[in-house]
């Protein structure tokens, strides 16, 4: 294992990037995408990898003048690689963020030994290098190549946000709260009563147009307790073997065909709260209220970013103002509540 400090940090990120630029593409399993309008070439060492991750990625139809990337998921072990592996006791991630940064690229902070996530500024490409495949995170395959499709397809008027979604016909709303608010319930209500989404997790918010919300995965993830809410889902899906947070995750058109969207439409923004009523209700929130509560709860970025992300909660609750939506424990009651809501908004 070759240890690796600030010294040398930039000389390995830049040889690793070279290395994966030499590869020809038939020397790797490798697929191409089009997420969120752009287009993503994918290439791995190990195919299993490959194919779960093009099952779990959300295909759109490209867009004009859009990104065109490579992501390379990469095992040492299966490409006879030397590991490299972070090495500077007390380190601190701002000296390590701006070494990065200052040098054209953009990098995952190491807290998983022999793991390094990174980014090339100049080109959006983007590599995720591990010592062995047995090595991915437990959460990677709900969400995979998160940082680096936050990476590529975000800017001045695009974010990837951690925020559910139903719509009607193409117009909807983002639904958002931390973990136990309801937000992925809501999403599985909303489906089961025949609403649409672009995504259950993260989406891809776009002010350019609309706003707007686009799919990244195709993945939806839900406990046995919001299983057992729909009737016959839990006998449906009894094969799948629990994630790691105990959630069963499935794609949602295997069960609602047609209920996944190329994009959105956002009417407005709610915001979930089991409340146990015997009535979904919805209250308007404030827009500087809201727009604090949603920076905490929406951004996977770090707060180094927390002004330009206020800036853009902003423009976003300027067109699709934000309620919170006090939930009933009636999952038919929830999707009839958010499809009279969405009904009403001006098209």
């Amino acid at each position: 294992m070759i240890p690796v400090d600030y010294q040398t940090l930039v000389p390995v990120i830049r040889s690793l990037f070279a290395s994966l630029d030499d590869l020809p593409d038939e020397s790797l399993h490798t697929a191409r995408l089009r997420i969120a309008g752009s287009c993503i070439t994918l290439r791995s060492t190990n195919r299993a990898v490959l194919d779960l991750y093009v099952g779990r990625l959300a295909r759109a139809p490209q867009a004009a003048n859009a990104g065109v990337f490579r992501f390379d998921v990469v095992a040492a072990s299966e490409i006879g690689w030397p590991v490299h592996s972070w090495n500077v006791p007390d380190w601190q991630m701002h000296v390590f963020d701006q070494i990065v940064a200052d040098a054209g690229y953009r990098a995952a902070y190491p807290y998983f030994p022999g793991q390094w996530v990174l980014g090339e500024k100049a080109s959006g490409n983007a590599i995720h290098l591990l010592s062995d495949m047995a090595d991915r995170l437990p959460w990677d395959a709900g969400s995979p190549l998160r940082q680096p499709l936050q990476w590529a397809l975000s800017g001045a008027k695009r974010r990837l946000a951690h925020a559910g979604s139903l719509a009607v016909g193409g117009n909807g709303v983002l639904l958002v709260g931390p973990g136990g608010s309801g937000k992925s319930g809501t999403t599985l209500a909303g489906l089961a009563g025949g609403l649409q989404t672009v995504g259950d997790d993260y989406v891809l918010l776009d002010l350019a147009d609309g706003p707007e919300a686009l799919p990244l995965y195709r993945v939806i993830k839900q406990d046995e307790a919001g299983l057992a809410r729909i009737d016959g889902l839990r006998e449906r899906l009894a094969g799948i073997t629990p994630n790691w947070q105990g959630k069963v995750e499935f794609d949602p058109e295997g069960l609602f065909p047609g209920c996944l969207l190329d994009r959105m439409r956002i009417h407005a923004v709610l915001m979930p709260r089991i409340a146990g009523a015997s009535r979904s209700s919805l209250e308007p929130v404030p827009r500087l209220e809201a727009a604090a509560y949603l920076q905490e709860v929406m951004f996977p970025e770090p707060a180094s970013t927390a002004t330009s992300d206020l800036l853009f909660l902003t423009a976003l609750l300027l067109r699709a103002p934000a309620y919170r939506l006090n939930l009933s424990s009636d999952p038919a009651e929830i999707a009839a509540t958010i499809r009279a809501f969405i009904a009403e908004r001006p098209s």
